[in-house]
């Protein structure tokens, strides 16, 4: 005799399995979360019935096709660690036994509806072993199959549910060695293929041919590899069509074009590739020419790489200065975004008194430590970041300049690296002025003479006596406020600095050209900084700090955007000539030691 919970929990199912709209599993779940509440268990057989109903439809089949922490297909809705760091997961297999596969065995014979059959059967088949030791039977993965194909005939208001049952049922058939079953799947893919093949629902008529085409286990006939690739050439003309604004797509165009290419690539027909890569591409210029500067280049950078990947110079070429022109004109739709942040004039003047005493050498040197920034303290904002703003962590960041996409990152999680130097970047920015506040009392304090000041410099024997000439110039128009020439003589100086370093380690300060076999070139920034002696003896701080200002494109990138004439005269102001002048304190800080024997 049931009781009162399993009279409910019934209830429950009986509406779910005479439904005559379809349903996500997860909505049985929802209907019998609150039963237990409301009608306590008055047996142990209550409880796990409900359970038993509620885990079923509660377990999360994953789509990636790897095993789950249980090493079966279907794996917990939700994990998580608890305080004494044991594993938590909800629904439980540990909370199945075999009577549980038992009662779902029950259940599968005993259900109407195929997506709750499909369900009852492939948990059957699934867990078998993990929870019950028992060798699954394969009665079970037939009918999950049969299940999940009739399932899949249903309406549907989210498309990805059908195909995810078919997916699933394909999988099963495959595994279980099912000939005719596999077939059959592979019909039902053809069959609602024909129901999604509509250029606005990219999302979902990829499916068919992620499924097949590469599939080693699957021979198509040649007639259905004809329906694929004559389907795709559709997709692809439907969605480049301006003239039917639902059907136009230019995303949906790059799903089909991409996959086309590979067809044509694999089957021999490679003069076809340049046509379908730019029938999309040509897509997405036209969109870009109506768009605002900023999405004009985040959309024409791809297609700029995809034409250059095909061999298709010309058009790389015409993008790319579309791209250019769209780009110069960014900054102009970009909304500056500031914080008032207010320094008590007691708390800075105990600042610059502690960090000008002394002597001018002594408040060179700390001020030279000080504006090194430090990568722990990025690292620390990172996570704290992950944490307080979990969204913005997790997505990407592009860098516009001069008019194309400089660089780019990923999230906080899958690209630490980038986002360090991006964020090393912002310190740079963010301390500038105290930077030059420290700077301006010191000199005003002092009043060093271009002299003395490379007199300082040269206590480090990284400043050699040949390139003097050149840095006491360059520092008489660092203290005059002629930046533009400072910042153009002084960067050289960093460079040259920093290949005296390699010297007095005993490395090399020149290596072989690429093009000319035999000859030699002095080494530049990029190769001194990624050598491994290098950081060591700088400290990684103090390398990701050059690399941040000078040469990472994620980063200022100053020497590289000098060098290639590509800095305009606006940028060069007192800031950024105090920061590369804070460059030439921290290499002076550099000293030789002597050898003890």
């Amino acid at each position: 005799m049931r009781g009162k919970l399993q009279e409910a929990v019934h209830s429950v199912l009986d509406k779910f399995d005479s439904a005559t709209e379809t349903f996500w599993e997860v909505a049985v779940t929802d209907a019998l979360r609150p039963l237990p509440a409301e009608i306590p268990p008055s047996s142990q057989v209550d409880r796990d019935t409900w359970w038993a109903e509620s885990a079923a439809m509660s377990f999360y089949r994953r789509a990636d096709r790897e095993a789950s922490v249980w090493g079966t297909r279907y794996g917990p809705m939700m994990s998580a660690t608890r305080d004494d760091g044991t594993p938590f997961y909800s629904p439980d297999i540990a909370e199945a036994n075999a009577d549980t596969i038992e009662y779902w065995k029950r259940r599968r014979d005993g259900t109407k509806h195929p997506i709750l059959r499909a369900r009852y059967s492939d948990l059957v088949w699934d867990f078998s072993r993990v929870v019950a030791n028992q060798k699954p039977d394969v009665s079970f993965a037939k009918a999950a199959v049969d299940a999940y194909v009739e399932a899949a005939k249903l309406s549907y208001k989210i498309l990805v549910q059908p195909i995810h049952y078919l997916e699933r049922a394909l999988e099963l058939a495959i595994s279980i060695g099912d000939e005719e079953r596999t077939l059959g799947v592979v019909d039902a893919m053809f069959a609602l293929y024909e129901r999604v093949a509509k250029p606005e629902l990219a999302g979902s008529w990829p499916f068919l041919f992620d499924n097949l085409l590469d599939n080693k286990k699957i021979t198509l006939t040649e007639e259905q590899r004809k329906r694929i690739i004559q389907s795709l050439e559709e997709i692809l003309r439907k969605s480049t069509d301006r003239t039917a604004p639902k059907a136009f797509n230019p995303w949906g165009a790059q799903a089909a074009a991409e996959r086309l290419a590979g067809i044509y690539q694999k089957s021999g027909a490679r003069e076809e590739i340049p046509r379908v890569i730019r029938t999309y591409g040509m897509a997405f210029e036209k969109l870009a020419e109506e768009a605002s500067p900023t999405l004009a280049v985040g959309w024409l950078q791809p297609v700029c790489a995809a034409y250059r990947n095909a061999g298709m110079k010309e058009d790389a070429e015409r993008v790319q200065v579309a791209s250019e022109k769209k780009g110069k004109r960014a900054h102009q739709e970009m909304k500056q975004l500031s914080a008032r942040v207010e320094v008590p004039a007691a708390e800075m003047g105990k600042f610059l008194a502690g960090i000008t005493a002394d002597s001018l050498e002594l408040a060179y040197r700390r001020i030279a430590g000080r504006f090194v920034t430090k990568a722990t303290a990025a690292r620390g904002f990172m996570e704290q970041m992950m944490t307080q703003a979990p969204l913005i962590s997790m997505i990407g960041v592009q860098k516009i300049t001069d008019g194309h996409i400089a660089a780019q990152a990923g999230s906080v999680e899958t690209d630490p690296d980038g986002r360090l130097i991006m964020q090393l970047a912002q310190m740079i920015e963010m301390e500038s002025l105290f930077l030059t506040t420290a700077l301006d009392k010191t000199r005003e304090i002092y009043k060093p003479d271009a002299k003395q000041i490379v007199s300082l410099l040269q206590e480090s024997p990284v400043f050699v006596e040949e390139g003097e000439s050149l840095l006491v110039e360059g520092i008489e128009a660092y203290l005059a406020g002629d930046h533009v020439k400072a910042i153009h003589i002084l960067i050289p100086r960093i460079e040259a600095a920093l290949r005296a370093l390699l010297g007095l380690l005993g490395l090399p300060t020149n290596k072989p050209m690429r093009s000319s076999k035999g000859v030699m070139q002095a080494k530049n920034l990029n190769d001194v900084l990624d050598d491994a002696t290098v950081k060591t003896v700088l400290s990684v701080d103090v390398v990701l700090y050059l690399q941040t200002l000078l040469n990472d494109p994620r980063g200022q990138n100053l020497r590289n955007r000098i060098s290639h004439g590509l800095m305009e005269k606006r940028y060069l102001s007192k800031p950024l000539t105090d920061r590369v002048f804070h460059v030439l304190l921290s290499l002076s800080l550099i000293r030789k030691q002597e050898s003890q024997r």
